[in-house]
């Protein structure tokens, strides 16, 4: 699936980070359980599913997905919790927007990422296959 698709699916920015919500369940979360525990295991079975139709394997991503809302907010309530009191938070309010917009270089690391996540999906036999 090389399509604008995919880039929902996987985040370039996120695929590259270590400390990613599933590294960091360890330290305030019980081990997942399900048929689907991984983000690549979603997305495999996601497209099983465009395939079939079957309203189980649905339920496993609809499953996942639920636990992964509900561990970001446990992941945001724990860094809260082992937060340094005496820093100061970021003042409220609306987003601005970045008046330069992105940069020519994160522009272009960015498209090279998601080159990189397209190639990678067309070269997997088992997701080509889908």
């Amino acid at each position: 699936m090389a399509s604008a698709g995919t880039k929902s699916l996987l985040q370039p920015e996120i695929a590259i980070v270590r400390d990613r919500l599933k590294t960091m369940e360890v330290f305030f979360a019980d081990a997942r359980e399900g048929d689907v525990t991984k983000a690549d295991q979603s997305i495999v079975e996601y497209k099983s599913w465009k395939m079939t139709g079957d309203a189980a394997t649905l339920d496993g991503i609809l499953d996942y997905n639920k636990v992964d809302c509900e561990n970001t907010e446990a992941l945001r309530d724990w860094l809260i919790g082992i937060r340094n009191k005496d820093l100061p938070w970021r003042p409220f309010g609306p987003a601005t927007a970045d008046k330069e917009g992105k940069s020519e270089e994160r522009a272009e690391a960015e498209a090279a990422a998601q080159a990189l996540i397209i190639r990678c999906w067309n070269l997997c036999p088992t997701c080509s296959a889908m």
